[in-house]
């Protein structure tokens, strides 16, 4: 399969499910002020390279011992806590934009990944997760023969 066609392909079966996460994004925002709302839950970035899915959330004031990163087949499940200051008892605030508490996020993966080969990093904020494409799944240029 040529790159062309990969691209083809990428668009065609991804840009609905795109739209989707959009959509879905577009309404959290409307729904956060609401009673209930998880205020907490990351931003995150997804994409693909060709041997690997890699995923980018925005953490910041998390403790990275505080999240919990797992993959069960083609789904990553993302969680953590941001506690709240120390200073936040007894306090009055004008204006809390910056929620505490639990998040739960899950992300369906394109394809499956070699488990064992994850690896995330954590730095100012940012987690970055690198999932490696299974090695069964890759593409694999087959050469021809001559009879």
């Amino acid at each position: 399969m040529h790159s062309r066609d990969l691209d083809r392909f990428s668009t065609l079966f991804w840009g609905p499910w795109n739209e989707f996460d959009r959509l879905q994004s577009q309404l959290g925002q409307v729904f956060d002020g609401f009673a209930g709302s998880n205020r907490t839950r990351p931003p995150i970035n997804v994409w693909t390279k060709e041997d690997a899915v890699m995923i980018r959330a925005q953490l910041p004031g998390f403790d990275p011992e505080s999240l919990d990163i797992s993959v069960h087949g083609r789904t990553l499940t993302l969680g953590g806590q941001r506690k709240p200051h120390p200073d936040a008892d007894g306090v009055r605030y004008h204006r809390q934009e910056r929620a505490t508490g639990d998040f739960l996020r899950t992300v369906a993966l394109p394809y499956d990944v070699e488990n064992e080969q994850v690896s995330a990093r954590f730095e100012n904020g940012i987690l970055e997760i690198s999932l490696p494409r299974s090695q069964a799944q890759r593409p694999r240029r087959i050469e021809i023969l001559n009879a």
